[in-house]
């Protein structure tokens, strides 16, 4: 039983269900008055499918700005998941962040930064990469002793 003061759970949360089934009902009755949902939600398609009426299956052109920001630095999507959820091709993700011009880069390093760190790397390993003989890496002698 409730305190002197308190608002029963119960009554609260049949409250909010009857308010939310009276404000459906009320959308509902102004849309078929107008005509129009009076709501302001606008969807904006990630993609979309151009038909060409030719053979084939139709084109589909992914949203410049849901690119923009899925590139934008700081999410790092990989391109692979990106394509996936919208639905398109990789190549498709491809050729439309070419065509818009959108770049897209794993870590903020330049190319001149990028090089610096190779040159020092190489400067302070001179003999990684280096092979004694061609084929050193993978050809194994280890068989060769049982070979008669």
């Amino acid at each position: 039983m409730a305190n002197q003061g308190e608002v029963p759970l119960e009554w609260v949360l049949e409250c909010a269900v009857r308010f939310g089934i009276l404000l459906q009902e009320l959308e509902s009755a102004q849309q078929a008055a107008t005509g129009h949902d009076s709501l302001p939600v606008s969807y904006i398609r990630p993609v979309d499918v151009l038909h060409t009426r030719r053979p084939g299956r139709p084109h589909k052109q992914p949203n410049i700005a849901i690119l923009q920001a899925a590139m934008s630095s700081g999410h790092h999507i990989p391109l692979s998941k990106l394509s996936h959820a919208l639905g398109i091709h990789q190549h498709t993700l491809h050729y439309y962040m070419q065509k818009f011009g959108i770049d897209y880069q794993h870590t903020p390093i330049s190319n001149s930064e990028l090089d610096t760190l190779i040159q020092q790397f190489r400067a302070s390993h001179p003999q990684s990469g280096l092979l004694s003989c061609p084929n050193a890496l993978w050809h194994m002698d280890g068989h060769h002793k049982l070979v008669h």
